[in-house]
């Protein structure tokens, strides 16, 4: 059996959080790219613009790393479980978040919220239509009622 680390790292949160960062660092050092050839042409018209869009796309890749760090951060406090998602919750960026019904450690129901990783958007590749009504094993921590989503049970 995969101690909490390893399943982490396989996990749905993860794996959304990082595909986040890799196209926001990867759209950065694009322009950055593009901003250093255009330093050689004129110095002084890009660095300003090079400036402002470093201030502005620092804050985006500071939250996608906190919520990782968030996420892998204390991982033996998780226990594993299984829920199944009964109703979405709208967020910001056609995003929703699924709210479950799970069996903490104690052996109680409680109902959660995940993260909002899923698409409201058929095409997005975790559409919450596909998650409705199935179960998905989960990790859940009790002290902080955190939740990440592992995978969908067939």
């Amino acid at each position: 059996m995969k101690n909490n680390k390893d399943l982490i790292k396989e996990s749905l949160d993860i794996s959304y959080y990082g595909a986040q960062l890799a196209i926001i660092c990867g759209v950065a050092v694009f322009v950055y790219l593009f901003a250093i050839i255009l330093l050689f042409v004129d110095t002084f018209k890009v660095l300003p613009y090079l400036v402002m869009y470093t201030l502005l796309i620092l804050p985006f890749i500071a939250y996608y790393i906190v919520k990782i760090y968030s996420i892998k951060k204390d991982s033996e406090k998780y226990i594993l479980t299984e829920g199944c998602p009964y109703k979405r919750e709208p967020s910001l960026g056609r995003r929703v978040s699924l709210m479950l019904e799970i069996k903490d450690g104690d052996g109680e129901t409680v109902q959660v919220q995940t993260n909002p990783i899923f698409g409201l958007s058929i095409l997005s590749d975790l559409y919450f239509g596909e998650h409705i009504g199935q179960r998905l094993r989960v990790l859940y921590d009790k002290e902080s009622e955190r939740v990440v989503v592992i995978k969908i049970i067939e």
